[in-house]
C-alpha cells in the first residue's frame, strides 16, 4: 500500500491546501491503493504529530511499501529528523517520493540526492556535537556548574554568573562532618578504605545515594577535587598529572573547590587516568585543606600500585624474587610436608641457568628478608636523613634566584636613563627574568610537596611494620611493595634492592 502524507501548519491563502497536496500525490501513485495521513495545524520543526507517528508505526508493521509527499518539508524542516526518517524507510525497504522536487529513492538521481542530504545531516550532527562540547568546556573554565548529580555532602543552589543562570554548591552539615572524618581517618598510617567503610556501616551512616559504604564509594569521594580548598600545591599536583589547568597558579588561593572533567574510555573509572583532563576552579568553597587532600591522593595512588603486586598465595615476596645468576624470576614451584620451595624459571622452564643448584625453602628466604626489614625500620637513620634533607637548603636554586633578582635590579636602574626603545627592550628582559623566577619557585614548591608526601609514606610503612606478626599475607605484600624493588638470590645469600625512599646508601 502507498501512503500519502500531508501537513499544513496554518491555513493561509498563499499556502497549498491539504486537498491540493493529496491530489498531487495521487497523480504520482497512479492506480495503486493509497492511504492518506494528514496533520492539520502542526509545525514541521519536529515529528511530534499524531498522523505522522501513525504512519511511522504502519511502516514498522510492514503495511506500507511507498511514501509520497507533496514537498520534502512536509516530512520535517529539520535535516536531522529527515535523515533519521529516511534511515527508517531504508531499513524497511520503503520507497520515498516527493512530487515537487521529484525526489524518488527508486531512481538513481533520487538516491544521489539522498546521499547528499545524508552528508549534510551528518555535518549538522557533528557541528551540534562540537558546539555542545565547546559550551561544556567553556562553562567549566568559567567555574560554572557542568552538570551531573551533586557530590556527597553538597547540594545544588541556583546562582548567576556573568548574567547566565548556573548552579553552585552549599554544604549539608551532617554529611560534611562525615566527609571530614573520612579524610582525617584515611591519612592515619594504619587506616585503609576497608577500615573506614566498616566503621561507617557499623554506625549505620548512610552512604552516598543511600545503601552501605564500600571502598569504591569512598575512593570516588576522596579522589574528587570538588572538596579541596585548592591552593598552589593542588595546582602543581594536577599539573604534574598532565591535567590542563584553566586558571593560573595565582588564582589558587586556598578557598575554592575544583571541577575535574574530560573524556575517558568507557571501561575506565572516573579518576583512573586524568591526563589531558581539565581542572577548573569552581564557585563554591572547598571543605578539605590541601595538605590532607594531597596526602590522601598519594596514599590512594600508592594503594593502586600495590594492588598489582604478585598474586602468589604462598609468599609475601611474590613478584620481588630474582635469580642472582640469570636475572629470571624465582617462583614457588612445589610443596613437600607443608613447606613450599623456590625455583628459578630460567632453570626450570628455559633450562638456560646454571645457578641456584640448591633447593630453597620459602620460609628461609622470607626470614632473612624479614630480619633486614626490621633492622632498617628500627634504625633511626631514616629519620635523621629525612630531617637533614628537609633542613638542607637547595643552594643551587637559591643562587639562581639571587642572580635573577640582581639582574632585575640592574635593569630597573637602567630604565630611568634609557629612551623609549631601550626601555621597551629592558621591560621585555625583565618580563623574561620574572618568568624564569616563577618557574624556579614552582619547582621548589613541588619539591616540598613531594618531600612531605614521601615522609608521610615512609613513617606510615614503619608503623605498619611495627605490628608485623599480626599482618595478613596481603598486607605483608603491600609493605614489600613499598620498601623493596627486588630480592636477588645468590647461593646461600640474598641481596635486597630497596626502593628510593628506603635506600640509605
Amino acid at each position: 500500500m502507498v501512503a500519502i502524507y500531508t501537513r499544513q501548519s496554518v491555513d493561509r491563502k498563499d499556502s497549498i491546501s491539504i486537498d491540493s497536496q493529496i491530489e498531487f500525490c495521487r497523480r504520482e501513485a497512479g492506480t495503486e491503493n493509497t492511504a492518506v495521513y494528514t496533520d492539520r495545524g502542526y509545525s514541521g520543526k519536529n515529528t511530534n504529530r499524531p498522523d505522522f507517528e501513525k504512519l511511522l508505526d504502519d511502516v514498522k508493521k510492514g503495511k506500507i511499501t511507498k511514501v509520497i509527499v507533496y514537498r520534502l518539508d512536509r516530512i520535517s524542516r529539520s535535516l536531522l529528523d529527515f535523515a533519521r526518517i529516511i534511515d527508517l524507510f531504508n531499513e524497511h525497504g520503503i520507497e520515498f517520493l516527493s512530487c515537487t522536487e521529484k525526489f524518488d529513492t527508486s531512481a538513481p538521481i533520487g538516491k544521489a540526492m539522498l546521499s547528499i542530504i545524508m552528508v549534510f545531516a551528518q555535518l549538522e550532527r557533528e557541528t551540534i556535537q562540537e558546539r555542545v562540547i565547546t559550551n561544556y568546556y567553556e562553562r567549566g573554565r568559567q567555574g560554572m556548574y557542568i552538570g551531573g548529580r551533586a557530590p556527597y555532602g553538597l547540594r545544588k543552589i541556583e546562582t548567576c554568573l556573568n548574567g547566565k543562570k548556573t548552579y553552585t554548591f552549599e554544604e549539608i552539615p551532617e554529611q560534611v562532618r562525615v566527609l571530614r572524618e573520612i579524610y582525617s581517618m584515611y591519612i592515619r598510617p594504619d587506616t585503609s578504605l576497608g577500615t573506614i567503610s566498616r566503621y561507617l556501616n557499623k554506625l549505620e551512616i548512610p552512604a552516598a545515594q543511600g545503601g552501605n559504604w564500600d571502598t569504591c564509594k569512598l575512593s570516588r569521594i576522596m579522589h574528587n577535587p570538588v572538596y579541596v580548598r585548592a591552593d598552589a600545591d593542588v595546582y602543581l599536583y594536577y599539573k604534574s598529572k598532565g591535567c590542563i589547568l584553566s586558571n593560573s597558579i595565582e588564582d589558587f588561593i586556598g578557598i575554592n573547590g575544583c571541577y575535574l572533567y574530560g573524556k575517558r574510555k568507557a571501561s575506565d573509572r572516573k579518576y583512573t587516568n586524568i591526563e589531558n583532563h581539565t581542572l577548573s576552579l569552581a564557585l563554591h568553597e572547598g571543605i578539605i585543606d590541601s595538605r590532607t587532600f594531597l596526602l590522601c591522593q598519594h596514599k590512594l595512588s600508592t594503594n593502586k600500585r600495590i594492588a598489582n603486586a604478585g598474586k602468589s598465595k604462598y609468599s609475601w615476596l611474590s613478584g620481588k624474587l630474582r635469580c642472582g645468576y640469570c636475572g629470571s624470576s624465582v617462583t614457588t614451584s612445589s610443596q613437600y610436608n607443608g613447606v613450599y620451595y623456590l625455583s628459578c624459571t630460567g632453570k626450570k622452564l628455559r633450562q638456560d641457568c646454571d645457578g641456584l643448584g640448591r633447593t630453597l625453602k620459602v620460609p628461609d628466604v622470607e626470614a632473612v628478608v624479614e630480619a633486614q626489614i626490621f633492622t632498617l625500620c628500627n634504625s633511626n637513620r631514616i629519620l635523621k636523613r629525612r630531617v637533614r634533607e628537609s633542613k638542607e637548603p637547595n643552594a643551587g636554586q637559591d643562587r639562581q634566584l639571587k642572580i635573577i633578582d640582581e639582574k632585575i635590579d640592574n635593569l630597573l636602574e637602567q630604565i630611568a636613563a634609557g629612551n623609549a626603545i631601550v626601555t621597551k627592550y629592558i621591560n621585555e628582559k625583565i618580563e623574561a627574568l620574572e618568568k624564569e623566577k616563577r618557574a624556579l619557585l614552582e619547582a621548589t614548591r613541588q619539591d616540598l610537596v613531594d618531600t612531605a608526601m614521601g615522609d608521610a609514606n615512609i613513617f606510615q610503612v614503619i608503623n605498619i611494620v611495627s605490628r608485623w606478626q599480626s599482618l595478613s599475607l596481603e598486607e605483608k605484600k603491600q609493605v614489600a611493595g613499598q620498601m623493596i624493588e627486588k630480592v636477588e638470590i645468590i647461593a646461600d645469600s640474598v641481596q635486597i634492592t630497596w626502593t628510593k625512599a628506603f635506600d640509605l646508601v
